[in-house]
This record gives structure tokens, sequence and C-alpha cells, in this order.
């Protein structure tokens, strides 16, 4: 008799590792998914929840208060000793019910009413001034991928819905850079007009061109578009290198 001393992975063992990675990231997808779908919620539906909420948890304490006056049970419940479980059960649910409004505080002051918002739009994307950190940005896209040795060019516009004329303003961007690590340098992306001016409730074109060099590795090269004087108009730039 022969003994094979050969060692033979467990297939299905590695199957089901390779199965539960897969979930795993399937999974993780779905949670940022979710998660940019909560973090584009407005704040206006905010408001309005905090307003539903607020009148819900009246009625429920007026319940509440209602079926306690028919307990006659009720004071003595509350003069037991601190470590019966109603009491320590008590205790627990006081501080849930205190983290829960601290939490919905924070949100509601975290973020701005939309009345009390100026914009500026980015072709049909809103820019709301001094939230970069609470908004998304604004996204400007090349509409068709461009060649290697190519000039990619993009059509924008920007809307002033203020009452008062913006002050002059200059356009540049960062450098682009590829999800591998290339570069477009910033010199590379030009505005035509650089600086503008626009008048109250106006609307002005620009263009952006970004030459792309000939050595330029295919890929998504993305940065951001930034303008002097106003802090407020801050996007992103994207285009696709073939």
């Amino acid at each position: 008799m022969s003994v094979d001393s050969e060692y033979k992975p467990n297939t299905n063992q590695a199957k089901a590792e390779e199965s539960a990675k897969e979930m795993a990231q399937r999974t993780y997808g779905d949670f940022l998914g979710a998660y940019k779908s909560f973090s584009e919620t407005t704040s206006k539906v905010v408001q309005q929840a905090a307003m539903i909420l607020e009148s819900e948890i009246a009625a429920g304490v007026k319940i509440a208060q209602q079926t306690e006056s028919r307990i006659p049970q009720m004071d003595k419940f509350r003069s037991e000793p601190s470590n019966e479980v109603i009491q320590r059960f008590r205790r627990d649910a006081h501080e849930v019910v205190d983290i829960f409004i601290d939490v919905m505080g924070a949100t509601l002051k975290t973020v701005p009413k939309m009345d009390d918002v100026n914009f500026l739009r980015i072709g049909n994307v809103t820019v709301k001034p001094m939230q970069v950190e609470q908004t998304q940005r604004p996204v400007i896209v090349a509409p068709t991928p461009v060649k290697a040795g190519g000039v990619a060019e993009i059509q924008i516009s920007f809307e002033n819905n203020r009452n008062t004329e913006t002050e002059e303003f200059k356009l540049y961007s960062t450098d682009l850079i590829s999800n591998s690590g290339e570069r477009l340098p910033s010199g590379l992306v030009k505005f035509v007009p650089q600086a503008m001016k626009i008048a109250p409730f106006q609307t002005m074109q620009a263009t952006v061109t970004v030459a792309v060099p000939e050595e330029t590795s295919p890929g998504t090269y993305s940065g951001l578009v930034l303008a002097s004087n106003m802090t407020d108009l801050r996007s992103e730039i994207v285009i696709k290198v073939e």
C-alpha cells in the first residue's frame, strides 16, 4: 500500500472563501451606495421629517401620560431600589432617548435651510456657498472620450441668482489624476474666458479645454476646478482618455 504525501487543497473550501469574499465586496458596495443616497438627502426633507417626528412624539407622550394615570402601581414602580430590573431599564431607555435627541439636534443645526442659501449654478448643478464639507461637489464631465494627443472640450454655464453682481473671479484647475496615479498637469487645462464678473440674475458661458499629450495612458482623469474670490464655487472635472 502506498501513501500519497502530495498536498491537495480543499477546492470546496477555496470556493467557499471566494464566494464569501465576493459577498463581502457586494455588501460593502451596497453600503456605500446606501450611504451616498442618504448623504444626498436635502435639508428640506430633514426639516419636514423633524416636524412630523415632533408631532408624533408629542402625541405619543400624551397617550403615555393618559395610560400612566390609569395604573395605580406607577408610584410604587418608581420608588423601587435602583438595582431592580425595571429601574435599570428606565435608566438605559433615558440614555437612548437623550442620544437620539442629541443626534437629531446636531443634524438639524449642521444642515442649512434651503431658503437661507444663495446659489451659483454650473450647468444644471447647484453649488451651495460655504458648505463644501456638507455637499456633493458638482461634476463637469467631458461629453465624449478623448484620444491621447487630442483636446477635450467642455461647455459650462455660470448662473448668478443673487441680486448683487459677483466679484470678478478667475477659474483655475488642479492637476488631473487617474486611478493609476498618472497626471495631467494643471497647465494643460484652459478656461475661456478665464476671468468673469456676473451681473445679478444673469448667466455666462465658458469653455474648458484639456490638451492631452500623446504619451498619456488611457484612463479616467479627474481634478478640482476652483475660482478666486469665490469660495463657494468648487467642482470636479472628469475626462476619459482612450
